[in-house]
């Protein structure tokens, strides 16, 4: 089994995960703000002996993008895999286009044309992306979303991905959504 680390591993899928299978996390409740390069950099020399990283921190301002660009400088060049975590909004944003101004999907949308823009270029490194629609966390239960992916099956597709990045795959995504967000 892999080393894995989580970003975001307090609350949510990422605490599920972390539980699960994380070696170790970065989250700013341990005292790791990933919205500072400093915060980056920190969590990226402490993740030097993980072979797979989950992105999976957020906080609203697209950390999950500026951790995936620097997580790429520095680890292009090795035999790791680094999973980000999306959301499905962008393919919701076709069914109701007045999504298409919401934060959510413009943070997704760089994520995803950052994904682009590296996949044709030549790494070690292997990464994979997944489009999550709501999750069965106590948010989303909060917010009274009745149709959501379990934490488990979030989880199992987490691993499945690894498994196939770990087959000399270098990039993947998978979309994951079993309902829309209000």
């Amino acid at each position: 089994m892999p080393k894995i680390g989580i970003t975001g591993h307090t609350s949510g899928v990422g605490k599920h995960l972390f539980d699960q299978m994380g070696h170790k996390g970065w989250s700013l409740s341990t005292g790791t703000d990933l919205s500072t390069d400093e915060g980056i950099d920190k969590m990226i020399a402490d993740a030097s002996d993980v072979d797979v990283l989950i992105n999976n921190a957020e906080n609203g301002e697209n950390i999950k993008l500026k951790v995936m660009k620097k997580v790429w400088e520095k680890w292009r060049w090795e035999d790791k895999i680094l999973v980000n975590m999306g959301s499905y909004k962008t393919m919701q944003a076709q069914l109701q286009p007045a999504m298409i101004e919401s934060e959510g999907y413009k943070q997704t949308i760089e994520q995803q044309n950052f994904y682009n823009e590296i996949a044709p270029l030549e790494s070690k490194l292997a990464v994979g992306l997944i489009e999550l629609g709501p999750i069965g966390t106590q948010r989303t239960i909060d917010k009274g979303i009745k149709t959501f992916t379990s934490v488990e099956d979030v989880s199992k597709s987490i691993l499945d991905m690894i498994g196939i990045l770990t087959n000399n795959q270098r990039m993947v995504t998978q979309i994951l959504c079993k309902g829309l967000y209000k």
